[in-house]
């Protein structure tokens, strides 16, 4: 939410932060997901984020992806059981900045 807000993105900014506490009081949104790597092959995996807040699988999908790209050189990371995760530019630049 921050980098979003910090780029002037504030449909995907900080002000969501009052709706996400109140998805995660209401038991919409699952605040301790045990996230699990569902499947994996060669260049791509599917996280299953256990309806976390998209904002964390967002970026543990970034990191594994990072993770398994050192094997194939790519890789694709699906998420699944997810909330939205909010600006996508994000995870993108976490990735960068990863490696």
């Amino acid at each position: 939410m921050l980098h979003a807000s910090r780029l002037g993105v504030d449909s995907h900014g900080v002000h969501l932060a009052l709706h996400y506490a109140r998805v995660l009081r209401s038991g919409r949104v699952n605040p301790t997901p045990k996230m699990q790597i569902r499947r994996t092959a060669l260049g791509s995996a599917v996280l299953d984020a256990d309806n976390g807040l998209g904002h964390a699988s967002g970026y543990a999908a970034m990191e594994l992806a990072c993770s398994l790209a050192k094997e194939a050189g790519v890789d694709a990371v699906g998420v699944i059981n997810s909330s939205h995760f909010g600006a996508a530019g994000a995870y993108a630049l976490a990735g960068a900045l990863l490696h």
